[in-house]
């Protein structure tokens, strides 16, 4: 049963890993944070540090299928993408492990919870601005942005996509270009994040057996697999719906996660 709600997991995170350009984290997260705690996979002192490990292993996949199903579609500003790389990895590889490893889950879980209420209300509640001419930052503001995306949206097991999805959006990016170069950015941000993940946690106690420092490999093979063959149909998905109903669903979905981690 356990390995078929996995399977569930994966398909749902897949797909709008796929749609939206995240790496899928933000329905992973609290999925396995159910499933952890109502089975009993690991004790409640390190359950959120072993869910935001599997979730960042599981966002890697996600994205890279997604970056490329969105390559294709010539959705990728490179340059952009290449600006913020640096602060990406530096804060994956660094600063996020390092502030998972201080802190305590049930913190963890809070900060996670309010972050996506606060990004989910200003996207719903922001007024709908006139097209305006693309205003991007010099290279190094861009890789301070991604050196800030990666060490917090590491410290919450996602990939970065909402952060780095609401500075370019911010900067006034066409929208569509907005979800392709997210979800390569993320992709740099969710790889070196999970290494950091892994270890930092290699020699935690109490850990369950199938699992290399944070990261559960049963939960993550059950994950994978399906969000593998689910992310190039979201992706194709994107590139047909309209702008502003690509905003909706990303807003509606990260608020009512959000919500859902808090209660």
């Amino acid at each position: 049963m356990i390995f078929g709600l996995y399977v569930l997991v994966g398909m749902l995170s897949g797909f709008l890993s796929g749609l939206l350009g995240i790496g899928g984290g933000l329905v992973i997260v609290p999925c396995l944070v159910f499933i952890f705690s109502h089975f009993d996979v690991i004790a409640s002192k390190q359950l959120m540090h072993l869910v935001l490990g599997t979730s960042l292993a599981n966002s890697v996949v996600n994205l890279i299928v997604s970056s490329r199903e969105h390559h294709k579609h010539q959705a990728i500003r490179w340059p952009v993408f290449l600006a913020m790389a640096p602060g990406g990895i530096i804060g994956g590889l660094i600063l996020g492990p390092s502030l998972v490893l201080v802190l305590k889950s049930h913190y963890l879980q809070i900060i996670f919870g309010v972050f996506c209420l606060l990004i989910g209300l200003y996207m719903l509640k922001a007024p709908k601005k006139a097209q305006l001419q693309e205003r991007m930052p010099g290279k190094y503001i861009l890789s301070l942005y991604a050196l800030v995306a990666g060490s917090l949206s590491t410290m919450l097991g996602i990939a970065g996509g909402v952060m780095i999805g609401s500075i370019l959006n911010y900067h006034q990016m066409d929208p569509r270009k907005v979800v392709g170069t997210t979800a390569i950015t993320g992709l740099i941000i969710a790889l070196p994040g999970t290494i950091g993940l892994m270890l930092v946690g290699l020699h935690q106690p109490g850990l369950p057996h199938w699992s290399t420092g944070y990261i559960y490999w049963p939960a993550f093979l059950g994950i994978v697999l399906p969000s593998f063959f689910m992310a190039p149909l979201g992706a194709k998905l994107a590139h047909n719906l309209p702008v502003q109903t690509l905003k909706r669903i990303f807003a509606a979905l990260v608020f009512v996660v959000g919500l859902k981690m808090l209660i």
